[in-house]
């Protein structure tokens, strides 16, 4: 389906919205509520809600926007429980300073010489039968149009693959039973991909299919506008994502001048047989497919400048938000149609579901949630008897999620709502205000707010799993299998530390243990190719040491039972200490070696 019938100008309006609501409540806090059995308002911190020596019901991957990874984060708690360092170095667990993550790191960078960052949008979790399964976490980097790839066992990234073709990689999307991973090119290139699909579009972008180990299987290019949000249907039959700029504009009063946006879908059954029949042509070694091989595309017309696209839990709708339309469009899934524009309030961006048939729409110009029952709002009833509860959310909130929010098996219990801006939720810290996020609990009629919390910048997006899913993520490596799995080598046991030249190159095995390196001193000579394998004698699950030789940019954290990899060029001659980086014992300070490196 072609777009023209959503090419007709009209005049564009501009929204403005005051940003008010009363203050809710944060008062009545008791130290005793069981965890996640109180819809009590308590105090910013989550004390009452889970009480020590209890441990939260779910997990939230959020998305740290600049920070380049993700937080992991307990509720209803909302404690930070964790940092998965991604798309940046990170010093605390010594990511990007270790001859893997960096060569993860620099490999997939546009340009390896230059500092590593990156800008995450929309964590996603594996699935099964469109379902959360707890085993990967897939997220984006927009800024270097990467993807990568966090197994949930050990909470650590795997793989980062850079994406060609594309650039500016924002939504991303996982098959119901992650057969493929999506992920959407937002920003128009010049086209090189169908060059004879419309002689009008010089600039073009694409939506990229990969393997669940992110190996790009092809590619489908795209005629129209920015790709921006994905989702997938429940059964796996289609993946789609919010198209805005249909007008391929380049300045914002040219990208707003069409009355309408899209909806893309592809049908994924058609990607499979495309492949099956050839029918595609190559790239720099990238399949992309025919774009008018029949079936494989389709655009719905919806509402303006279209954001969250949303799965509903019975599989046979989507919600498609329209950040210039004070409506929600409901598009059938079956017809590929819009059935419903659903008045909701100005500025939606995204909505959830609970177990209960309700959407919960956030609206950024509104600062609210509202909470809808789909069934009525298909029915035709009027908007006081399908809006159940409108609760202000402080303020201007962008993404949200309950918790199974985008599965076919909500939970009904909690929506996360993180927020733009916090204004005067916290106290004054300079120029750059908190970022704030705001606990709801939705099992009951109405939406109650449980706590504001801030966090650091940015809380973009968000996946909520029950922890249970998680229940087998290792509390300390095998310290064999770590080993053979990681660097192909037996791990070394104690008192074993060995020491084998081979001309320049010198390899050590050596362990850790509280409060000692198994090597004293070290002695090397000037040029030097040193590879050096530390393996954690530790079985207590909490005890973390580090290997850091600062002078050569050195410092990985280390787990019970794993083993790690550090290499240099000894190209200074000199002294150096070795030393634990993080607090392991009462003899922490004295847990250190000496390394000589002479002429």
């Amino acid at each position: 389906m072609m777009l023209s019938s959503i090419k007709r100008p009209v005049a564009v309006m501009a929204a403005a919205a005051l940003l008010t609501g009363a203050l809710a409540g944060c008062t009545g806090a008791t130290s005793k509520t069981p965890a996640g059995s109180g819809p009590e308002n308590t105090a910013s911190g989550g004390a009452a809600l889970v009480a020590p020596g209890e441990l939260d019901t779910h997990l939230g991957f959020w998305s740290s926007g600049p920070y380049g990874g993700v937080w992991v984060v307990g509720i209803p708690s909302m404690r930070i429980l964790r940092e998965i360092p991604v798309f940046e170095q990170r010093a605390g667990y010594g990511w990007g300073f270790d001859p893997e993550s960096r060569k993860m790191l620099q490999d997939t960078l546009p340009d390896p010489t230059r500092a590593s960052w990156g800008d995450t949008h929309h964590p996603m979790l594996s699935k099964t039968g469109g379902n959360y399964d707890g085993r990967f976490l897939y997220i984006n980097d927009l800024a270097n149009s990467r993807i990568a790839k966090i197994d949930l066992k050990i909470f650590k990234t795997v793989a980062i693959k850079r994406i060609p073709n594309i650039q500016g990689v924002h939504g991303i999307g996982v098959h119901a039973d992650t057969k493929y991973v999506f992920a959407t090119g937002e920003y128009e290139i010049p086209n090189h991909l169908n060059p004879n699909a419309n002689a009008d579009n010089k600039f073009q972008t694409a939506v990229t299919v990969m393997d669940p180990d992110l190996n790009v299987v092809a590619q489908v290019p795209i005629e129209y506008g920015n790709t921006d949000i994905m989702g997938t249907t429940h059964d796996g039959r289609y993946v789609y994502t919010t198209v805005y700029n249909v007008e391929n504009g380049t300045v914002m009063k040219d990208m707003v001048a069409a009355e309408k946006d899209a909806i893309l879908f592809i049908d994924v059954t058609k990607v499979d047989s495309a492949l099956k029949e050839g029918k595609f042509k190559e790239v720099g070694g990238i399949k992309i497919l025919d774009t008018n091989y029949p079936g494989l595309k389709t655009f719905v017309p919806v509402g303006k400048n279209p954001h969250g696209v949303d799965p509903e839990p019975s599989g046979k709708y989507i919600v498609v938000s329209g950040k210039l339309s004070p409506n929600a469009s409901v598009v059938d899934i079956a017809t590929m149609k819009v059935v419903k524009e659903v008045e909701v309030g100005a500025g939606p961006l995204h909505s959830s579901f609970d177990n209960k048939g309700n959407v919960y729409t956030g609206n950024f110009l509104d600062s609210n949630v509202v909470k809808w029952n789909l069934a009525d709002a298909l029915a035709g009833k009027p908007k006081e008897e399908y809006i159940r509860d409108v609760q202000p959310a402080h303020y201007s909130p962008g993404h949200m999620m309950a918790d199974g929010g985008g599965t076919k098996s909500p939970g009904g219990k909690w929506l996360v709502v993180p927020n733009k801006f916090s204004k005067d939720r916290f106290v004054n810290v300079g120029a750059d205000y908190p970022e704030n996020q705001q606990l709801f609990d939705i099992s009951g009629d109405k939406m109650k707010l449980i706590m504001d919390m801030p966090i650091l910048p940015e809380p973009h997006d968000l996946q909520i799993a029950p922890a249970e899913l998680f229940k087998d993520a290792i509390q300390a490596y095998d310290a064999t299998e770590a080993a053979a799995h990681e660097h192909k080598i037996e791990p070394t046991k104690d008192g074993e530390t060995r020491v084998v030249r081979d001309g320049n190159k010198v390899t050590v095995y050596t362990t850790a243990k509280r409060s000692e390196f198994g090597f004293k001193e070290l002695k090397l000579k000037k040029g030097d190719h040193v590879t050096i394998y530390v393996t954690s004698l530790e079985k207590t699950k909490d005890i973390t040491h580090g290997f850091a030789l600062p002078d050569y940019g050195i410092n990985k954290a280390l787990n019970p039972g794993e083993t790690i990899k550090m290499e240099f060029i000894a190209d200074k001659v000199g002294t150096y200490w070795a030393y634990c980086t993080w607090f392991c014992s009462a003899l922490h300070l004295e847990m250190r070696s000496r390394i000589i490196i002479e002429e």
